[in-house]
């Protein structure tokens, strides 16, 4: 796949998760990080419960070394709460990285976003919600809107020194083995969100290299979100990470099995097509390993099947804000 058709693929992406989060939301009801790099592990790779799996590339994680302190509330002030998570980051918190690199990713990306999102009007989108009668929709658009601009006046005062620094903080947390930041990291939340120079340069040749392995590594962390991550980009080459992965029925499956366990998800045997009976109960026994192993057969919150890259308004993070997700 060329790269061209990648950065086509990632803008698409983006505005298929805002149709995507404002449908699910109208229909609701009223340590220091690792100095280790990333490397490339020969051969087949082993799944997640000993099956051969696609030849993956891995990223060598440090688990985290230490507790993380309370994370400001996500809606907090942003001048009052950057000194603090950048002393923090700075001494190894692997919690405060993360959260400092998604503020820093969303005020350095929110002005592509903006451009992107108003060359339709959201007010169209909310007046036709409204005659429709999806007044939970109509109402999503306009808090989008409200969220954006508020962000927007916000991030204008980032100090100089922290401008353009997001990527380096997330990915300080996601080798450091923060969860959150895994995913975050491996689902490009660094790049901006029209694609444009993604594809070029060192740094999308690393996130190559790392981005696949992070998935896996966040699924063994107790992630949820991973499992729905996995099975999405086994399944097809939507987007970056999706077209790193290759498609793989059976994987895609187990997966898809292991959300339904976690988020309570309707099973869709169609899925398994080119499965025959036996690789069908493997993949199920597969997920149950999974399920037990890495979530303690655990049942999770629906929303956080899904994650919104740091320029959405967060509809499915909670009070707690993406990267206080703990597993």
């Amino acid at each position: 796949m060329s790269r061209r058709t990648l950065q086509a693929g990632f803008v698409l992406a983006m505005l298929a998760v805002v149709a995507f989060a404002l449908w699910w939301h109208g229909r609701q009801t009223p340590t220091v990080a690792s100095a280790a790099e990333a490397t490339v592990e020969a051969g087949k790779a082993q799944g997640d419960a000993g099956e051969a799996s696609p030849a993956l590339p891995a990223a060598e994680i440090s688990p985290p070394k230490q507790a993380s302190l309370p994370l400001p509330p996500p809606d907090a002030p942003l001048a009052q709460v950057l000194p603090d998570l950048q002393a923090r980051a700075d001494a190894g918190d692997h919690r405060a990285a993360c959260r400092l690199g998604m503020e820093l990713l969303r005020c350095q990306h929110l002005p592509t976003w903006d451009t992107l999102v108003s060359s339709s009007d959201p007010l169209d989108s909310e007046v036709e919600f409204e005659a429709e009668g999806n007044l939970a929709a109509a109402n999503s658009v306009a808090e989008e809107r409200l969220w954006l601009i508020e962000r927007l006046q916000q991030c204008r005062g980032v100090p100089p020194d922290l401008q353009g620094q997001g990527a380096r903080y997330l990915r300080q947390a996601a080798l450091a083995g923060d969860s959150s930041a895994m995913l975050a990291y491996a689902d490009g939340n660094h790049w901006r969100p029209d694609g444009r120079g993604t594809a070029l340069g060192s740094d999308f040749d690393q996130w190559r290299r790392e981005a696949p392995g992070m998935v896996h590594a966040a699924l063994r962390a107790g992630n949820p979100t991973a499992a729905n991550m996995l099975q999405m980009s086994y399944s097809d080459d939507f987007g970056f990470l999706s077209a790193m992965i290759p498609d793989d029925t059976y994987r895609s499956y187990v997966y898809h099995l292991l959300t339904v366990r976690l988020f309570g998800h309707r099973e869709r045997p169609a899925l398994a097509r080119d499965l025959d009976a036996a690789a069908m109960e493997r993949a199920r026994l597969e997920a149950d390993q999974l399920h037990e192993r890495y979530f303690g057969g655990r049942r999770f919150n629906p929303a956080l099947a899904l994650r919104y890259p740091p320029y959405i308004r967060p509809h499915a993070e909670g009070p707690q804000g993406f990267c206080e997700m703990e597993p």
